[in-house]
């Protein structure tokens, strides 16, 4: 899989983990967690997956699409 590949992927399964991510979030900021901690914790563990599965290279091609997504500037 190539970082393209994911950034495409569509379907119920991605939708539904995405829901389910996203009422995670707002839950545990909800019981009183800031945001910026839990989404840290959030990316940590997709990070750990993919470092797992794809390798460290991974982790840099995931960087630059979370940053092309936010808008920031390389």
């Amino acid at each position: 899989m190539v970082m393209s590949d994911t950034y495409l992927v569509s379907g119920k399964l991605p939708t539904d983990l995405a829901n389910s991510v996203s009422d995670l979030i707002h839950s545990s900021i909800s019981k009183g967690m800031e945001p910026d901690s839990v989404v840290c914790i959030v990316a940590t563990v997709a990070a750990d997956y993919a470092r797992q599965y794809y390798g460290p290279k991974y982790l840099e091609a995931l960087a630059r699409l979370v940053l092309m997504n936010g808008g920031a500037k390389q």
